[in-house]
């Protein structure tokens, strides 16, 4: 088969040279013509390398000559090489390893705070502590001899006389130069009537999106084969004459599918437990999906509870939609400890699609949540995680592949910094 070679990128200059022809092997339907971009340490913008099918001059003579091809539609394609510019300087990362997570002091209180940083491309010489928004302090650090990249540097402060309530503290680290990293908050509450030692202390909760996806039922397409021949006696397709034959349409999984959310508790299981919780998203609780109440309860001497969402039918063409969970506090008297307190993560997200899904797609969500839609094994099961350095790995929910299309929803990525994504294969989540 022969094509003609354009673009504004050169052949053999920004790309390994490629010639004008390529073979299809006998009993294949198609052959690769790969682009090797060559680093030439230059600032370009954006190259196109652009390929056309030429038709083949043949004799007319019936039947043709085996050589000879018709050219069809699309007979152009485009590829196109960007410059990959040197990495900037990388956010450092910040963790607060004390408290931890549901603590609980009696108010007024002395909280020691302490955080762990670490910087892939210099070192930390600054944290800020925060509860919310409000600066609590902050620590600063002169160094004589620069530590080497990758150093772990604890930095620390007391929050003194703290009046009861609850509390989410973060840490801002900042680096030798200049970049900012923030921390994941971590949530503690303050009371005036601290049980006694011995005392069996508040569940912590928290929510993983167990299976994110949720595809309404109404709306079940065909799919076409697409390796139908005409007249070649294949069961992918049906034959009226020796030279007429119809393609086969296929219609599978015509749903619905739920979504589920699984709320779970670390602590005391002895007593039944009621959590609230708050929805949000582009989906509307009631209307596109079936309507969720805003409490769930974990039986007494359970550790998990499920929430479903059940999609809706409309017969509308929809683009993906999100339902984001949120875990609320309990509610609780300031001279008492709560119910329960929150976890992390204590928000998890699914979309609701369209029946068959979309094909591959990253994009933020009109609702500024990252959506992922790849190609994967059908039915498989994968545990989605995400990186800010491609070394610490942690986990966001599990997901399996439906009609060869694995969706995740990350309703934290627009707060978080800039994070990687991977999808790890494992067998079916036990709960």
């Amino acid at each position: 088969v022969y094509y003609s070679i354009g673009g504004t990128a050169g052949n053999g200059k920004d790309y390994q040279a490629i010639s004008n022809v390529v073979v299809i092997p006998a009993g294949r339907l198609e052959a690769p013509i790969v682009i090797h971009p060559l680093a030439d340490n230059l600032v370009e913008g954006t190259e196109s390398v652009v390929l056309r099918l030429e038709p083949m001059a043949c004799i007319a003579i019936y039947p043709p000559p085996p050589e000879c091809y018709l050219v069809g539609q699309p007979a152009e394609a485009v590829a196109f090489i960007r410059d990959c510019p040197e990495p900037g300087n990388r956010p450092p990362l910040v963790q607060i390893v004390k408290p931890f997570t549901g603590a609980l002091f009696q108010a007024p209180a002395t909280v020691g705070i302490v955080a762990d940083t670490v910087d892939v491309d210099g070192y930390v010489w600054k944290v800020e502590f925060f509860e919310g928004t409000n600066k609590i302090g902050e620590q600063s650090k002169v160094f004589f001899v620069a530590p080497t990249n990758g150093t772990h540097i604890p930095y620390e402060m007391v929050w003194r006389d703290v009046p009861p309530g609850r509390y989410a503290l973060t840490a801002r680290a900042t680096d030798s130069q200049g970049a900012v990293g923030v921390s994941a908050p971590v949530q503690i509450s303050v009371v005036t009537n601290l049980p006694p030692p011995g005392t069996n202390l508040p569940p912590v909760l928290s929510v993983l999106a167990v299976d994110p996806v949720a595809i309404e039922g109404t709306n079940c397409w065909g799919w076409r084969n697409p390796t139908n021949r005409w007249g070649d006696g294949t069961t992918n397709c049906v034959e009226f004459a020796a030279d007429l034959c119809a393609p086969v349409w296929w219609f599978t999984n015509c749903g619905p599918k739920n979504a589920r959310f699984l709320v779970r508790r670390a602590g005391d299981t002895n007593a039944e437990l009621t959590v609230r919780y708050a929805l949000s998203g582009t989906a509307t609780n009631g209307v596109d999906y079936d309507e969720l109440p805003g409490v769930v309860t974990l039986p007494a001497g359970e550790r998990r509870a499920e929430i479903l969402v059940v999609p809706r039918p409309d017969n509308l063409f929809e683009p993906v939609e999100t339902v984001i969970l949120r875990l609320l506090p309990a509610p609780v008297a300031a001279n008492t400890p709560p119910a329960y307190l929150l976890g992390a993560p204590s928000r998890a997200g699914a979309v609701i699609i369209e029946n068959p899904p979309p094909r591959p797609i990253v994009r933020m969500l009109a609702d500024k949540c990252f959506h992922l839609g790849a190609e994967a094994v059908e039915g498989a099961w994968y545990r989605i995680e995400y990186s800010l350095d491609l070394r610490n790995w942690t986990p966001l929910c599990a997901a399996q592949a439906v009609q060869g299309m694995l969706h995740f929803v990350d309703p934290d990525a627009e707060s978080a910094p800039s994070r990687f994504y991977r999808a790890v294969p494992e067998p079916e989540p036990a709960d």
